[in-house]
Parts: structure tokens; C-alpha cells; sequence
């Protein structure tokens, strides 16, 4: 891991878009972001990966949460030290939904 930490910043909607999760969750959305984003967040794993063709204007997603169903969008930008998370989401079988909607 690096050593030092990088900053993740959360859009203006971010709360909003939680209130579309239900909140049991929101505990291991956060734990989640953190151990996936602090560190080397620009490095791809099983469960990080850059897009090709994001949803959203996204970089690289995560993936976490029961089956996977959770899917956090964001930008990196290392030579800031920041992680700017853009959206989360959740699958349904094949669909994709940010704040209620069906974007895939």
C-alpha cells in the first residue's frame, strides 16, 4: 500500500443517492470505500477495475456488497492525492440503478 493516504471526495448528491440503498448498508458502502480508495485506487484488482465504456462519466468502478451488487463510480487523479467518487449504484440481475433509475 502507499503510504500516504488519498483524499476521497463525495459529489454534492451522494446522500441522495444513498437514500435509494437501504440503510443497513450504508456502514459497508463507507468501510468499503475507504479500503478500496485510500490506498492505490488506481490499481486494477478482481473487484477494481478502469472502464471502457462507463455509465456514467466514470473512470474506474468498484465492486462490493452482497453478490457484488454494489458498484461505485469514480475518477482518480494521483498526482492530487484524490479520489472523486462521481456515483453508486446497485445491480439487479442485469440492470444497473443510480438514485432509482435504470441506466444499463
Amino acid at each position: 500500500m502507499g503510504e500516504n493516504p488519498y483524499t476521497i471526495l463525495y459529489p454534492d448528491d451522494f446522500k441522495k443517492q444513498l437514500d435509494y440503498i437501504d440503510r443497513k448498508y450504508w456502514k459497508l458502502i463507507k468501510e468499503n470505500i475507504e479500503k478500496y480508495l485510500l490506498f492505490e485506487p488506481d490499481i486494477e484488482t478482481k473487484n477494481r477495475k478502469p472502464l471502457s465504456k462507463p455509465p456514467v462519466d466514470s473512470i474506474w468502478e468498484i465492486r462490493f456488497g452482497p453478490k457484488n451488487i454494489f458498484r461505485v463510480f469514480y475518477k482518480c487523479y494521483p498526482e492530487l492525492k484524490e479520489v472523486w467518487i462521481l456515483s453508486i449504484g446497485y445491480k439487479e440481475k442485469d440492470k444497473l440503478f443510480i438514485m432509482g433509475d435504470n441506466i444499463l
